[in-house]
């Protein structure tokens, strides 16, 4: 792997963790995990509280983020 790729790969190990901290604190906050939370935003369930955007929004950079480290 090259210096370019290790550190690709080093920034998006670092930006999961931050993602997985933010994760934590919502399901924390309101309760629930983030899957049930994101199934129930994607049905029209919980409205569009700016805490639920960005929540649905982190849900996304997480899964993006894990399909770029796989």
């Amino acid at each position: 792997m090259s210096i370019v790729q290790d550190s690709t790969v080093l920034r998006g190990k670092l930006l999961r963790e931050q993602l997985r901290a933010d994760l934590l604190a919502f399901e924390q906050m309101y309760g629930i995990d983030s899957d049930t939370f994101y199934r129930q935003y994607e049905e029209g369930k919980l409205g569009d509280a700016v805490d639920f955007v960005e929540w649905s929004s982190t849900v996304e950079m997480m899964n993006n983020i894990e399909k770029q480290l796989k």
